[in-house]
């Protein structure tokens, strides 16, 4: 229960940063990469072999609760689909996990090495990253 408590403040930490940074560019390649945050998370990932992460995929974006009907919740979705899959088939599979696969948000829960990460900080699709 603690955990799916935790889980569901992240999604929406997640959907308002989304929200937030709605129309721009990768926030991973150019400000994480260089924030003491990123560096932090980075050097977990390294001691530690892997770390749990929740990245915010590049894709249009309305909460599903303001979309006209079912149609385009549909669309929203397939479209969230298709960002997710592409990032993953961009990255090496060796010491990646999916931990979880959101399917009204585009967000993405994953164990990652460090390695991984920082290829995710040069994807264009990643808006954000933050430690799960």
């Amino acid at each position: 229960m603690a955990r799916e408590i935790c889980l569901w403040r992240l999604v929406v930490a997640g959907v308002l940063a989304l929200a937030a940074t709605a129309g721009s560019r990768s926030l991973a390649g150019s400000v994480a990469a260089q924030s003491s945050a990123w560096q932090t998370l980075a050097a977990k990932a390294r001691d530690q072999r892997a770390v749990r992460i929740v990245v915010g995929l590049q894709t249009p974006f309305v909460p599903e609760g303001r979309l006209a009907g079912a149609g385009d919740r549909a669309q929203q979705r397939a479209e969230i689909g298709v960002a997710r899959s592409s990032l993953l088939r961009r990255l090496p599979p060796s010491r990646l996990r999916t931990v979880k696969r959101f399917q009204t948000v585009p967000l993405l829960a994953l164990e990652v090495d460090e390695l991984r990460l920082g290829r995710l900080a040069s994807m264009p699709e990643v808006t954000t990253v933050a430690e799960d």
